[in-house]
């Protein structure tokens, strides 16, 4: 940007607006707690390992037709969002999706 143009967008009532506005609308609060979901993964959790696994099922498929390409369940990454937290709640076992908490 030119020299008069950064002028002329700091003498802009819009551009004084919008930093006002934003002033006033943290767009990012601050938080003074910290949330936990006490999640926790076991061995089956792969996901730090993903590049891996992708360029390992890449390497396999090169020079296969697309109707015999087949992939087996053990060569998928599992997240950590996979994990199903279980709750008791009076002797009865509640099953909560980690996702649909927050």
């Amino acid at each position: 940007m030119r020299t008069s143009q950064i002028i002329r967008d700091n003498e802009d009532a819009i551009m004084q607006t919008l930093t006002d506005w934003l002033a006033q609308h943290l767009p990012f609060p601050e938080i003074q707690e910290l949330i936990s979901t006490e999640v926790i993964g076991d061995e089956k959790i792969n996901c730090h390992m993903a590049q891996e696994i992708g360029t390992s099922n890449m390497s396999k498929v090169i020079g296969i037709d697309f109707h015999s390409v087949k992939f087996k369940r053990k060569n998928n990454v599992i997240s950590l969002a996979s994990v199903n937290v279980n709750l008791w709640i009076d002797n009865v076992v509640t099953v909560i999706n980690p996702l649909f908490i927050f």
